[in-house]
């Protein structure tokens, strides 16, 4: 399948085709995490024309890619009323095929993993670090197909890569999220302050917790770009395990237990302010710590989504190369689609390079080619060559399958 022919370019990186005529600076600074922005005519309608229904459809019967069929019984749009029902994939091709020929749509998550244009798709929001990507989910729909009102916790460009859907938006809520049925969430009452219809070319972009209710007026495929957005939760609980993992756990233990110097004698048996004040401290204390912090950022934000299953004949093909240096120095490499990659820099000396929620020290160097291989841009040995840790690890990701030879 040909590739999308609009590109980010690559000698004006703060341009981009997701932007329409806006620039990058303008986009971030008016309305990243801020507000909702609709881009007319960002593309040519034909440019994404090129995305076949049937073969996007064909990826939920396999067995290890997520998909959803949410379907609806019409009544004006009213979530009083409406039966909704959602099934989880693989389906079968039968299954597919008899569907009405209205009032559903099929969702398909991970396609920028499976299906090329959609990885060119992801150069155009290259102004936003990888290791905030979470995925490229796709929707095709029929008149009056839709998930419903609802909110995300994540900012998201919708695309329209064909036909017609109307958007309905309202600002964020405490409006409880209801469960209309197995793994669909919705939200209710619904306000829209924004009620556009979008044609292919257009883009609606919404911060996270932004309600938002996108229903098909013709048939459509809407292409949703998604960002990650760790809780607090989800780094607290991978800080523990890291400390738990950790050479220093012994020390770190020393250095930050309870202590309740200067406690004056009592009967009192209950925890007391001051005491919750100690822990406070302790932890803030714990958090002082940068490179540690950087650990629990990277290890979540560069979990793979998924992790394709590949077929041993596959297997057995993947090259192992056991001498990086036995290479052309002209030998180009990637990044597979599903690996992430991210660094930080500790120091003049070190960087922490993060693959796959995996970490790996390495001598300070260049960061312009970090940020080259982690863009998932072709990058060849020459220039990898003094970066002598990621030489030595290059045959495993190889092997595995993590970053493939050009």
């Amino acid at each position: 399948m040909p590739s999308p022919k609009l590109k980010t370019s690559k000698e004006n990186i703060m341009q981009s085709p997701l932007l329409g005529s806006m620039s990058v600076e303008e986009f971030m600074a008016e309305y990243w995490q801020k507000k909702p922005c609709i881009i007319r005519g960002a593309f040519a309608a034909d440019a994404l024309q090129i995305l076949d229904a049937n073969e996007i459809a064909g990826l939920a019967l396999e067995e290890d890619i997520e998909s959803r069929l949410i379907q609806s019984l019409p009544n004006n749009h009213s979530l009083s009323s409406v039966e909704w029902t959602s099934q989880l994939g693989p389906f079968d091709e039968k299954t597919l095929t008899k569907l009405p020929e209205t009032n559903w749509t099929l969702l398909i998550q991970s396609v920028d993993i499976w299906l090329e244009p959609f990885q060119e798709l992801l150069e155009w929001v290259d102004f936003i670090p990888r290791w905030r990507l979470d995925d490229i989910m796709i929707s095709l729909a029929t008149p009056g197909g839709g998930v419903g009102p609802h909110r995300d916790q994540y900012d998201v460009f919708l695309i329209q890569a064909n036909g017609t859907r109307r958007w309905k938006v309202a600002p964020p809520s405490n409006t409880p999220d209801i469960c209309v049925t197995d793994n669909l969430l919705q939200v209710s009452p619904f306000i829209a302050t924004i009620d556009e219809e979008f044609q292919a070319g257009d883009i609606l972009y919404l911060p996270p917790g932004w309600l938002h209710w996108g229903t098909a007026v013709t048939e459509c495929i809407t292409c949703s770009i998604g960002f990650r957005a760790p809780s607090a939760v989800n780094i607290i609980e991978t800080l523990s395990q890291i400390i738990d993992d950790s050479d220093l756990k012994q020390t770190w233990d020393r250095l930050y237990r309870y202590t309740d110097l200067g406690r004056k004698p009592g009967t009192n048996m209950s925890i007391r302010a001051s005491d919750v004040q100690q822990v406070r401290e302790k932890l803030q204390q714990l958090l002082q710590n940068d490179r540690l912090l950087a650990e629990a950022l990277a290890s979540v934000t560069t979990q793979p989504k998924i992790y394709p299953q590949f077929d041993e004949a596959l297997l057995d093909a993947m090259q192992y190369i056991e001498d990086i240096h036995s290479l052309p120095p002209e030998q180009e490499w990637i990044l597979a689609p599903h690996t992430r990659m991210t660094y930080y820099v500790v120091d003049e000396n070190i960087i922490d390079v993060y693959i796959n929620g995996e970490l790996f020290k390495i001598d300070a160097v260049d960061t312009l080619i970090l940020d080259k291989i982690a863009s998932h841009s072709p990058i060849s040995i020459k220039k990898c060559l003094n970066i002598r840790q990621l030489i030595n690890i290059m045959p495993i990701l190889l092997k595995e399958g993590s970053a493939f030879l050009l």
